[in-house]
């Protein structure tokens, strides 16, 4: 991240914010709250609504859809296989678990798995 921040624990308080604690990640002010003692947020909110990143966010948002078909999050991709969220639902444990058995098709111990969060 441009602030030196961990992206792994950003990555990990935003799918808690929004998975768990189920707040409104769409809110700049909301990440940001998440976030100050990882970093600038009073630099972090400038940016977002300087507008700074959107042409970037567009784009990578269309990579992911383009090229792994990837609209919510989380979503989950296996051996071309795919498993997306409904907004403001998510995925049950057992669709999950399903869909890591192969759907009875094996086991996914063999198999490359992607998770987009």
């Amino acid at each position: 991240m441009e602030q030196g921040a961990d992206i792994w624990e950003y990555h990990d308080r935003m799918y808690r914010a929004a998975l768990i604690d189920r707040v409104n990640i769409e809110d700049p002010d909301v990440i940001a709250g998440r976030v100050r003692d990882i970093l600038d947020s009073d630099a972090f909110l400038k940016a977002v609504y300087s507008g700074r990143f959107e042409k970037a966010v567009a784009e990578a948002n269309d990579y992911a859809y383009d090229h792994s078909g990837v609209w919510a999050v989380p979503s989950y991709r296996m051996d071309g296989r795919t498993l997306d969220s409904i907004e403001d639902i998510g995925i049950s444990k057992k669709q999950l678990s399903d869909f890591l058995a192969g759907d009875n098709m094996g086991t996914a111990s063999s198999s490359s798995c992607v998770v987009f969060l």
